[in-house]
């Protein structure tokens, strides 16, 4: 699959369903209204969710929601004070650009071997 091809395909499937950023802002916009809730509880939930749709309905996800779950905890046992900070998420100003941007499918990239065959979703990489 070239990358006209690729570019067609993400068109097509951007007409029948939402991307990945719209349902993140969905989210996003109910979230905010919720004082209490912290950029670091966001980041927990993500984490646990993640690994429990990794047991589901979406098992290629098993190794990356255990990495990303180790990071986590490690995070949260051993470096308390370091990153976490506890920003209520209605007032992340960086969580707010981020939510700001359209499509971020310029951010997924297909190599070389790829681009010859249908991209699998195992072999898609986030930059």
């Amino acid at each position: 699959m070239n990358s006209q091809q690729w570019n067609a395909q993400i068109a097509e499937v951007d007409k029948i369903i939402p991307d990945p950023v719209q349902r993140a802002k969905k989210i996003y916009d109910i979230l905010k209204q919720h004082e209490d809730l912290t950029d670091w509880d966001l980041v927990c939930f993500s984490s646990e969710f993640l690994g429990l749709m990794s047991m589901g309905p979406l098992p290629y996800l098993d190794k990356v929601a255990k990495e990303v779950g180790k990071l986590v905890y490690m995070q949260h046992y051993f470096h308390t004070n370091e990153a976490v900070t506890n920003t209520p998420v209605n007032k992340n100003k960086l969580f707010q650009d981020i939510m700001k941007e359209e499509g971020r499918v310029d951010r997924v990239v297909v190599t070389k071997e790829e681009e010859e065959e249908k991209p699998k979703l195992s072999k898609v990489r986030l930059v």
